[in-house]
């Protein structure tokens, strides 16, 4: 795993000076080549053998090569061949996908650590769907280009690194016991915001607003509990990463609240390349980075 974190980190750095992308880009593609791999060292599979370690491993061994098509993609300007460029890293996610649903058939919907796990595998397919329409430079119903690939984006962060830190740390502070109500919560406005935040914007600001708000209130516990987590690990270095993701995503999702009320009333507090500058910069560089660090460093210490 480790070769293929440098390499995603290479990839990445060298596709974002050389093709001087935008922010949104570059964010978007952090994630593929740099975070996937090691988030999907946090999942948890049953015994050897099964069709879901399979699938889930042939996810991880595509996840370099489709990530870099996708990269690569952007060196073409959006259009059929741009658009066919993302479709392997679409495949690697619905790999994922469908992993998620032989998990949903193995554990069921009960309110806990794996229901987060097993809605993050199915959450990054739509970022996976919404990077090849931005790619290829369709708009459904009409909106922005810019608005197609933050759709990505948000998928690929908030659906899947978001719901998989909320459901491992679940897992963490319950410890094989049944979550507490607490954290119950928490799942549920994680998993009902994220979703609901994508449809508010395409047809409803009233939505919107109410989905932004359950969505804060849902990170605004992860974050506290993300950090009594890390606490207890009496680790210092898990503690810094831990402390630093929970802090990012604090930060990041008050621009956001102030946006979507911002689009509820008709005032244009923020615009779209402000919340890129912070909500989205938080999120991927600071939340989801040291977030997806400090769960796997203690993956690797458990090792």
């Amino acid at each position: 795993m480790k070769y293929a974190l440098l390499s995603g980190v290479a990839i990445w750095l060298a596709t974002t000076w050389l093709l001087r992308l935008p922010l949104e880009a570059a964010i978007l593609l952090f994630a593929p080549l740099v975070l996937v791999r090691p988030a999907l060292s946090l999942v948890e599979t049953p015994v050897a053998g099964t069709t879901e370690q399979l699938l889930l491993r042939l996810a991880s061994q595509a996840q370099l090569p489709a990530a870099t098509a996708l990269a690569a993609s952007f060196a073409l300007p959006q259009g059929r061949l741009a658009g066919v460029l993302a479709l392997p890293w679409l495949a690697v996610t619905l790999l994922l996908a469908i992993t998620g649903v032989f998990r949903l058939r193995r554990s069921g919907w009960r309110l806990n650590g794996d229901l987060g796990v097993t809605a993050a595998l199915l959450m990054i397919a739509v970022g996976g769907g919404w990077a090849v329409l931005a790619r290829a430079g369709l708009r459904p119903q009409d909106f922005s280009h810019a608005i197609v690939l933050l759709t990505a984006v948000h998928f690929h962060y908030a659906g899947f690194v978001l719901s998989l830190l909320a459901g491992q740390t679940i897992k963490e502070m319950s410890d094989n016991r049944s979550p507490h109500r607490l954290d119950r919560v928490m799942l549920t406005l994680i998993l009902t915001g994220v979703p609901l935040v994508g449809v508010g914007i395409s047809l409803s600001p009233r939505i919107e607003i109410v989905a932004a708000i359950a969505l804060a209130i849902g990170c605004g516990l992860f974050a506290v509990r993300q950090v009594q987590v890390a606490i207890l690990s009496q680790s210092a270095t898990r503690t810094t990463l831990l402390a630093l993701s929970s802090l990012a995503l604090v930060s990041a999702m008050i621009p956001a609240a102030i946006y979507a009320f911002g689009e509820f009333t008709g005032q244009a507090w923020l615009d779209i390349p402000a919340m890129i500058r912070t909500h989205g910069a938080f999120n991927a560089f600071g939340f989801a980075a040291c977030g997806i660090a400090g769960h796997a460093f203690a993956r690797a210490s458990d090792h």
